[in-house]
């Protein structure tokens, strides 16, 4: 039968992979993969996916809070301070959000 999983990763470079799996491994290793998706079939495609994309509301979220500790730091900091840090922030925030935006399109919906 087989199997749902996509092959194993390969090793980091400079690390031992280790001795091959058996053939008796691999069988028992592919008998856990059906046996998980007959049993559990959304946690197989969660563990056989790859990388996802954040969900849109977290992304919202994560702009929310940036905004609140700039919001925070203006408050409790004397104006130039606050100013000096709200201008690097952007300086540095927004090509940096647009730098990873445009990765994560260029890389395409698989990832």
């Amino acid at each position: 039968m087989p199997s749902a999983f996509p092959p194993p990763p390969s090793p980091p470079p400079g690390r031992d992979p280790g001795p091959p799996l058996t053939d008796h491994e691999k069988h028992l290793l592919a008998d856990l993969g059906c046996d998980l998706q007959a049993n559990d079939p959304g946690l197989a495609d969660e563990l056989s996916g790859g990388p996802r994309e954040w969900p849109a509301w977290l992304t919202f979220d994560r702009v929310v809070q940036v905004l609140a500790v700039l919001a925070v730091i203006v408050v409790l900091l004397p104006a130039d301070w606050a100013a000096l840090l709200l201008i690097l922030a952007l300086m540095i925030g927004l090509p940096l959000i647009l730098l990873l935006v445009a990765e994560r399109r260029a890389r395409g919906p698989d990832g």
